[in-house]
């Protein structure tokens, strides 16, 4: 186990990696294939993070949650179970019209895959195994957008293919590592009962309308602009966003890489955690936005292409709904730490009626302009609902 410090260091590390080759895939992107390309790549992503968010990060979340417990799972029993959602997300998939439909499926089971590994070395402060995971797969990622013999392999895909072969290197090096470690049990013939436990279906079924909203404030957005605008507008919501949402999704990813192990283990109480996290995040705010608002133009040019200037007003006005999500995102740890998802569901409910409802009403009048006020409005909703259920419980508990 690494001390504190390398533990931070690891971690800031790593969400700076990763943000690091989404930035440089989205440039190359930007600058290499149309905008209707990217918007296709960004639909067809669209929908495979819902199924993946939907049908395994629920479960994954419960398998985090009892790493630290004596019911702790072994991970490949845990992927065993991972079947299911798989068949399950398959049937659904072919069933409904899409397009793209093998590729859908593809990048589902690989996201579904991904995630218990990612969660079982941060469970177990895995932070330098965690960093060059990432550092593989964005390599791979990159490598398959510009080294000209691997863009010929697959001709009209490379950006999905890219994606897909990125998150296959995780899981194959994934695999390698933790058969060589050996310090931890694996896999044992016996251990599925957890399959038939209740708090299993308790805590994971709820958290499938977290995800849902969670899938609806953003690659929801892109499948309703999809439908609604054109694939174009979905390039450029999707770019803008990418840009808007750096600093919001870097802070959230080290925030829940450093705290949660912490909070799970009570070694820091979560409103203590939670405080920080919003002190830091509102300061942020008031920050970027003055840099982003004054220097939209010029951000665009930097990060992607001088095609989608005419789209920059997007990064700035995105900002305070990002940051509101990013706060919300570590607030709901809260309720799965107290085993107390179920009450999640009336709030997230309300939350993705009201963008849907706005999201189909107003965005045909708005167009793109639109957005941003409609998800502003949604996160406004979102937080306050949360802060007074937090509230609300923690004065029950007293």
């Amino acid at each position: 186990m690494i001390s504190n410090k390398k533990n931070l260091l690891y971690t800031t590390a790593n969400q700076v990696v990763i943000l690091i080759f989404l930035l440089l895939f989205n440039k190359i992107i930007a600058q290499v294939f149309s905008k209707e390309e990217v918007g296709e790549y960004f639909a067809i992503m669209s929908y495979s993070t819902l199924f993946s968010l939907c049908l395994f990060a629920p479960f994954n979340q419960y398998f985090q949650r009892e790493f630290h417990t004596l019911n702790r799972i072994p991970i490949f029993n845990f992927l065993i179970f991972l079947l299911i959602p798989a068949i399950v997300s398959m049937v659904i998939i072919y069933v409904i019209d899409f397009e793209n439909k093998a590729l859908i499926t593809t990048l589902v089971i690989l996201f579904g895959l991904k995630d218990p590994f990612l969660g079982f070395f941060n469970q177990n402060f895995d932070k330098a195994i965690l960093f060059w995971l990432n550092f593989f797969g964005g390599i791979t990622k990159i490598s398959f957008v510009t080294v000209p013999f691997l863009i010929y392999l697959l001709p009209n895909k490379q950006a999905i293919s890219a994606q897909a072969f990125s998150v296959l290197i995780i899981i194959l090096m994934s695999v390698v590592i933790l058969v060589k470690k050996q310090s931890f049990q694996l896999f044992s013939k016996t251990k599925f009962d957890f399959i038939f436990q209740r708090r299993l279906y308790i805590i994971s079924l709820p958290l499938i309308i977290t995800s849902l909203i969670g899938w609806s404030r953003d690659m929801g957005v892109r499948s309703i602009l999809s439908v609604k605008l054109t694939a174009a507008d979905v390039a450029s919501y999707s770019l803008m966003q990418g840009v808007s949402n750096l600093v919001p999704t870097f802070l959230l990813s080290v925030f829940s890489l450093y705290f949660l192990p912490k909070i799970f283990n009570e070694t820091i109480s979560f409103k203590k955690a939670a405080k920080y996290v919003c002190a830091v995040s509102i300061i942020s705010f008031f920050i970027l936005y003055m840099i982003f608002d004054t220097f939209s133009s010029q951000l665009v040019v930097l990060f992607l292409d001088i095609q989608y200037v005419s789209d920059g007003y997007l990064i700035s006005s995105l900002l305070l709904p990002n940051f509101l999500f990013s706060i919300i995102g570590f607030l709901n740890s809260y309720f799965i730490f107290h085993r107390i998802t179920s009450r999640l569901i009336a709030p997230n409910l309300i939350v993705a009626l009201c963008l849907l409802v706005l999201m189909s009403v107003y965005i045909d009048k708005l167009g793109l302009y639109g957005v941003s006020w409609i998800i502003s409005a949604v996160a406004i909703i979102n937080i306050l609902l949360i802060a007074f259920l937090i509230k609300t419980s923690r004065s029950e508990n007293e």
